[in-house]
C-alpha cells in the first residue's frame, strides 16, 4: 500500500477536491477513492476556512470507507474542550468562552448547525492522536517517545474516549496537558529562562511572545538561529544576529532520532520546501498554510522506495507555478570582470 499523507485543510474543501484529484482519487458514490492508495490527514480539518461542514463530510465519508486515515489535530481538541461542561459548573467549559477562543472557532460555529456540530464532535473523539503504521508514523504537531508513551499508557490506547480525560487534558500544569500540547501544538522554547540574549520576540501579529516554537525536526544542528522558528515568530528578524548560539539542552532534548519517518502539519510553512527549515531526512511538514493563501500539500509516499525524505515527492494545490528563467549575474562577477580588464593606449 502507497499513501498520501494530506496537510491542514482548515476549512478549504476546494482545495482539498482538487489535490485529491490531482492525486488521482476519484469520487466513487460521493466517496473520494483510489486503486492503490490510501490518503492519511494530520488534522486541523476545521476553523478559518470557507467550507467547514463539506470538508468534514468529505473526509470523514472516506475515514468510515477505508480509503483515508486520520490523526487529531489541536483545532478538533479545543472543539473538543470548547463544547466540554466542567462537572462542577455547568456554565464553565474545559475551554473557556472568552473572546479569542470564540473567533478562532469562529468558522466552525457559524458554519455548522448545532446538529452539524454535534455529530463532528463525535467523530473527533474517534480520532486517534498519533499513527504509528510500521514504515513510518503520523502526529499532528511532534511526535516524542516520551509523550506518546505517556499518553497511550493514560488513554489506554492512542484516543481520547471519556470526556473527563478532555476536561483533565485541558488543566494547565498537569502531566496530561502538557503532554497532550507538546503532541498537538509542538515544543516551545520559554525565552525568559534561555540565555539566547533575548527574552521575547515579536510574531507576524505583533503580539510579543516569551515562547517561541522550536522546528524539533531540525535538531541535528546545532545553534538557534537553525532551530528557533522564524516562519512563525521574528517579524523583524529580530533573533537572526543571535547567530552561534547554542540550543539549550531543555530545548534540545525535543530531538527526533528515529530513523522510521514522521509526517506532521501545524507549523505553517511557505513557499518552497527546505532542508531543515520544513523537514530533515527523517521528518516533513506538509502544512504549507493552505488557508492563508498558501497550498494544500500531499506527500506521496511509498514505503518500499522510501530511503529519506524527499521534497520531489509533495504535491501541491494550486500547481506551484515554475520560476521563469532569469538571467542572475553576481556583483561579484561583475567586479572581477572588470578587474580582468587591460587598458590599452
Amino acid at each position: 500500500m502507497e499513501y498520501d499523507i494530506i496537510g491542514d485543510v482548515h476549512g478549504c474543501h476546494g482545495h482539498l477536491v482538487g489535490l485529491l484529484t490531482s492525486l488521482g482519487y476519484w469520487p466513487d458514490n460521493g466517496v473520494w477513492k483510489h486503486e492503490e492508495r490510501t490518503a492519511v490527514f494530520v488534522g486541523d480539518l476545521i476553523d478559518r476556512g470557507p467550507s467547514q461542514w463539506d470538508v468534514i463530510q468529505t473526509v470523514k465519508d472516506m475515514v468510515e470507507a477505508g480509503s483515508a486515515e486520520i490523526v487529531m489535530g489541536n483545532h478538533e481538541f479545543n472543539a473538543l474542550a470548547f463544547a466540554t461542561v466542567k462537572s462542577e459548573n455547568p456554565r464553565t467549559f474545559a475551554r473557556e468562552h472568552r473572546p479569542g477562543n470564540i473567533k478562532q472557532h469562529e468558522a466552525f460555529l457559524s458554519q455548522l448547525s448545532p446538529g452539524q456540530q454535534e455529530e463532528a464532535l463525535k467523530w473527533f473523539m474517534t480520532m486517534p492522536l498519533w499513527l504509528d503504521l510500521g514504515s513510518f508514523r503520523v502526529v499532528h504537531a511532534y511526535w516524542g517517545d516520551e509523550s506518546v508513551s505517556f499518553l497511550e499508557n493514560w488513554l489506554g490506547g492512542d484516543r481520547f474516549t471519556k470526556r473527563e480525560q478532555i476536561l483533565q487534558a485541558s488543566v494547565p500544569g498537569s502531566a496530561e496537558y502538557k503532554h497532550v500540547e507538546l503532541v498537538l501544538k509542538g515544543p516551545e522554547a520559554h525565552l525568559p529562562s534561555r540565555n539566547y540574549g533575548f527574552k521575547s520576540i515579536t510574531d507576524k501579529d505583533s503580539n510579543v511572545r516569551e515562547q517561541v516554537r522550536i522546528n524539533w525536526w531540525a535538531l541535528f544542528e546545532s545553534t538557534i538561529e537553525h532551530v528557533l522558528d522564524p516562519m512563525i515568530t521574528d517579524k523583524k528578524g529580530k533573533y537572526k544576529r543571535y547567530r552561534g548560539i547554542p540550543v539549550h539542552p531543555e530545548d534540545a532534548k525535543h530531538r527526533y532520532g528515529s530513523p522510521v519517518p514522521v509526517f506532521f502539519g501545524h507549523h505553517w510553512r511557505v513557499g518552497e520546501p527546505v532542508y531543515g527549515r520544513d523537514f530533515a531526512d527523517n521528518a516533513f511538514c506538509v502544512d504549507f498554510s493552505a488557508v492563508k493563501d498558501g497550498q494544500l500539500a500531499a506527500y506521496r509516499f511509498n514505503p518500499s522506495q522510501h530511503s529519506k525524505c524527499d521534497p520531489s515527492k509533495v504535491t501541491f494545490y494550486p500547481p506551484r507555478k515554475p520560476e521563469k528563467n532569469k538571467c542572475r549575474i553576481s556583483i561579484r562577477a561583475i567586479m572581477e570582470s572588470f578587474g580582468s580588464l587591460r587598458i590599452r593606449i
